[in-house]
Parts: C-alpha cells; sequence; structure tokens
C-alpha cells in the first residue's frame, strides 16, 4: 500500500509494466476514470473533473525523455487519420525528405496510409506502434530529425521575439548546431518550448497542450503554434516532465468504438500479461487495468462486469486505515463514474436544443432573405410606377389645347413684356384703340 500512496503522489508516468501493448511504449486508449485514479492530489481531481464536458478519454506513453515527440506524433497521425487519411500525405513527405534513410519502414508505411479508407489505415498505425518497439524508435527519430531541419532552415525566424539562434545562445549558451545535436537530435532529451515549436511548425499542423499540476485555478491550456488559425488537430497531456495523449469527447467515443471493432487490445496487447490475450489467444478483459489502486501488481484484481472492478472483488488488507482508504478511492471512481453518465445525458439534451435552434436560425435566415426579395420587388415596382407616372405627365403636357390667339399679341406694359390675355375686357384703358367704346367695335 506504501507503494500505492508513492505511485498516486508522483507526477510522473506510472510504471512501463503499465503499459500493457506489446512494444509498452504507447498505451491502450483509456478513459477518464483512469485518469481521474492516477492523481491524490485533490487540485488535481477537480482540474481532471472540470475537463470531463470536454474530454472524454486518454492514452498513456512512456515516459523516457521521448515522451513528447511520442505521444505527438502517434496523436497527430491517429487525429488526421480517423478524420481524412488524404491529409496525412504532406505530413509523410516532410519526413521523408527529413528522416528518409533513418525512419524507412515508419516513412513508407506512412505513405501508403493516405491511400487506405480510415479504420483500415488506423488499424494499420496501431498494429505497427503498439506492436513493434522499433516503429516506435523511427517515430521518435523522424519527428527529431523534423524539428532539427526546421531549426536550422529557419534559425533567423523570431522566438520570443529574437531570431531562433540568438534565443539558443543566450538561453542554452550554445550555438545552434551544437544544441539541434546535443538537445534536439539526441535520444532521450526532453522537448522544451522551442522544440515543440518547431516540430508542429515542421509538420504543418496545430496541438493544443492541457497542464495539469498541483497550482490552484482551472488547468493551464495552450496552442503550438499560438499564431496559427483554426483548430488543433490533436491534444497532449502536459504533466511537469511528462506528456500524455488527450482525447476530446466526440473522437474518443470513435476510436473507442473502433478499437473495440477490430479488436486491438486482443492483437496489440501483451501475450500473457495481465489484461492482455494470454497465449491461447484468449484476453483476460476488454477494459483497460485499474493497476494503479493495486501498486501494478499483475494479477491483484479481479474484474467485475464491462472489465471494473467490484467492490466484491475486494479482498481485506487487515488494516482498517487502508480498508477505508480503499473503500474511498472506490466511491469516489463510482462518483466519477455517475458524474461522466449525467454529463452524457446533458450534453445528449444540450446537443437537441442546439439542433433546435439552430433549425430556427436557419428558417429564421430563410425569412429574412424573403423579406429582402420582397423589399427588392417593391423598390423594382416603385420605380416603375414612377417612371410611368412621368411619362403619363410627358403625354399630358403635349396633348394640351394650343394657346388662343392673344397669346401673340404684344401688350406694353411696365416692364414691356409680352403675355397673353384672353380677350378685349383685359385691356388696360391706355391700349385701348382710340374712339372705341367698352364694346368692341362700336365708337362713341
Amino acid at each position: 500500500s506504501s507503494q500505492c500512496a508513492q505511485a498516486g503522489d508522483s507526477l510522473g508516468p506510472r510504471p512501463l509494466a503499465m503499459i500493457e501493448t506489446s512494444a509498452g511504449l504507447i498505451g491502450f486508449l483509456d478513459s477518464l476514470e483512469g485518469l481521474h485514479e492516477v492523481f491524490t492530489d485533490e487540485r488535481q481531481q477537480g482540474k481532471v473533473f472540470e475537463l470531463c464536458n470536454e474530454f472524454g478519454g486518454w492514452r498513456r506513453c512512456k515516459g523516457d525523455g521521448n515522451c513528447f515527440y511520442r505521444a505527438c506524433g502517434f496523436a497527430v497521425v491517429e487525429a488526421t487519420l480517423c478524420r481524412s487519411p488524404k491529409r496525412l500525405l504532406p505530413i509523410a513527405e516532410e519526413l521523408h525528405h527529413a528522416a528518409g534513410r533513418e525512419a524507412q519502414e515508419l516513412v513508407s508505411m506512412m505513405r501508403e496510409l493516405p491511400h487506405l479508407n480510415s479504420e483500415i489505415a488506423l488499424e494499420t498505425w496501431y498494429q505497427a506502434l503498439l506492436n513493434d518497439s522499433a516503429m516506435d524508435a523511427q517515430l521518435v527519430r523522424a519527428l527529431r530529425m523534423a524539428s532539427a531541419a526546421w531549426l536550422l532552415q529557419h534559425r533567423e525566424a523570431s522566438f520570443n521575439d529574437m531570431p531562433i539562434d540568438v534565443f539558443v545562445d543566450s538561453a542554452h549558451g550554445m550555438d545552434l548546431e551544437t544544441f539541434r545535436h546535443a538537445e534536439v537530435l539526441s535520444n532521450g532529451k526532453e522537448a522544451d518550448l522551442l522544440m515543440i515549436h518547431a516540430v508542429t511548425a515542421a509538420l504543418g499542423v496545430k496541438i493544443e497542450i492541457i497542464q495539469l499540476d498541483r497550482h490552484s485555478g482551472p488547468s493551464q491550456r495552450y496552442m503550438m503554434p499560438d499564431d496559427v488559425p483554426g483548430d488543433p488537430v490533436a491534444t497532449l497531456l502536459f504533466r511537469p516532465g511528462h506528456y500524455d495523449i488527450f482525447y476530446r469527447r466526440d473522437l474518443y467515443k470513435d476510436l473507442a468504438r473502433l478499437e473495440s471493432d477490430l479488436q486491438i487490445r486482443r492483437s496489440c496487447g501483451q501475450r500473457g500479461a495481465h489484461g492482455g490475450p494470454s497465449p491461447s489467444g484468449g484476453s483476460s478483459g476488454s477494459s483497460p487495468s485499474r493497476g494503479w489502486l493495486d501498486g501494478g501488481t499483475a494479477g491483484s484484481h479481479k474484474e467485475g462486469r464491462g472489465g471494473l472492478r467490484s467492490p466484491a472483488a475486494k479482498r481485506s488488507t487487515g488494516d482498517p486505515f487502508e480498508d477505508a482508504m480503499e473503500a474511498l478511492k472506490q466511491a469516489m471512481h463510482e462518483s466519477v463514474s455517475q458524474c461522466v453518465a449525467a454529463i452524457d445525458r446533458e450534453a445528449g439534451e444540450v446537443a437537441k436544443v442546439e439542433r433546435r435552434l439552430e433549425a430556427d436560425r436557419l428558417a429564421c435566415r430563410t425569412l429574412e432573405e424573403e423579406i429582402e426579395a420582397l423589399n427588392r420587388d417593391l423598390a423594382l415596382k416603385r420605380e416603375a410606377l414612377r417612371e410611368q407616372q412621368e411619362d403619363l405627365s410627358k403625354q399630358q403636357a403635349s396633348s394640351a389645347a394650343p394657346k388662343s390667339f392673344w397669346a401673340c399679341c404684344y401688350c406694353p406694359g411696365k416692364d414691356d413684356k409680352r403675355h397673353e390675355v384672353s380677350g378685349p375686357d383685359h385691356l388696360d384703358a391706355d391700349v385701348r384703340p382710340a374712339g372705341t367704346s367698352s364694346r368692341w367695335g362700336l365708337r362713341s
């Protein structure tokens, strides 16, 4: 039990025996219940609980100094194959140019995967990386060489507001060429921010890194590179000194279903090991191992229905304190399971509401387009009516009665202007013919 406490308090990865794949370097897909069991610190457990609404699972990677390159490479290829295998082509070509000679088998396989359908491509990828440690080594080597090549080609690019070669000299006290060979290309050397930036830039992808530590407050989240638009291709879980793979809920569900359909645990598990297939081909369980609670000892517990341990399978240690702690851990495990199930139900209801809202938005958008069309039609009709009115006014003006005879008479006046009169009665007295009376044509 003291070993259990030490494993729980450690921020590092569980022992290699906990990774039950044949290669023992990248684990099987696991739910967040398994991640919750890794941590005993309440602040870390609270952060895991907060992430349950967005993320559904994780995958363990061996912590040997290569964990970032291993986790990043595996996660990016896996997510790309799940979405669209053809999108893997530029990544495969980049690794071919950077490490074609030192990772021939890996690069050759990656150049073939885009021509397969998603399910077959993923199965090929799992069989290679989960069973063959040599393929894992080639993946790590290829990413290291791609990172080193990018740094050499972009030595004058800006990083932390200074050229990369200047940053390396100031931060590491060595020139870029020495840094590349000593830190980037050396197997087992951990990756810092500059290497992470170089890997993602070389592959042309964007990843998200979630930091899970014991500090108070929510988990810190980083996008690498942070100046590239769009959603991240994959997500990594960072604990001080170690990286694992993190899966959003939708991707986790798709991959978990595929892993079950393809029987990946049977074909890629350690032969005869706990949780893997026996020599006769049978599997000891269909769910991920919960070995941390049992100190990592093979066969130290029995699994209940669905692969999860039942309380009845617990054996008393004879120590009331240890029994109480085990009961508390089991209760916490069940509580998390119930919370995850409740979140799934709520997420389903939210999805239904979102679909209804989306349908309403589409209906409103259609109605707005119809109103705009009616307004345009009304404006056209108004314009046509105005033109008709103008034409009618012109026709009326041209068809008016001709002016009378008096319109051509010149009537001198004050301003000596020509103006029209309608009859002799409108003439002023001073312009009437001399010797005429008020009646036109009669003399006095």
